[in-house]
Parts: structure tokens; sequence; C-alpha cells
């Protein structure tokens, strides 16, 4: 599968044992992430968690990262203060 122009493989998962020691009720919990299939790093993860102790008390968890531009050049410029501190050197 190409996630972001780049072929890579594709995960699902849950995390395990979600919820046993609290006694939470598990709503959501679901998970996905991309891995590029050359070089094996994270291209893209998604997870979602939902727990609730009742209908009024729910907890939501999204967590999501994801990796856009891959080999194109970018602009890196100095802090003024940094830019100042050159020019001015103190000695």
């Amino acid at each position: 599968e190409t996630m972001n122009g780049i072929p890579s493989r594709h995960y699902t998962f849950s995390v395990p044992n979600l919820g046993v020691e609290s006694g939470l009720e598990v709503t959501a919990n679901q998970g996905e992430y991309w891995i590029a299939e050359d070089g094996n790093y994270l291209v893209k993860y998604i997870l979602l968690i939902e727990m609730r102790s009742s209908p009024e008390e729910v907890a939501h968890m999204e967590l999501s990262a994801e990796l856009t531009q891959v080999n194109q050049p970018i602009e890196i410029s100095f802090p003024q203060g940094c830019l100042d501190a050159k020019a001015n050197p103190q000695e």
C-alpha cells in the first residue's frame, strides 16, 4: 500500500488488556500504522481509545503521527538572535 507517496506495509492492532485492571468499559480500541518498505521507518500512526465508567464519564484519546515530506528540500533559517550574535561577537 502506498501512504504519502511511500510504498508501505499497513498493519492494524488493538491495545491488549485495555481496561482490565481499571474495570472501565472499552468502547473504542483500534490502531493502524504504516511502515516504509524501504528503510522500515514509520510513515503514519493512528490510535483511537475510548473508555467509560458510566454514560456521563467518558475518557477519549486520539493519537496520530504522519510523515508527509520525505526527501524534500527544506530551508532552515536561524533565529534573529543567533544572526545578531554572529554579526556582533563578544570577545
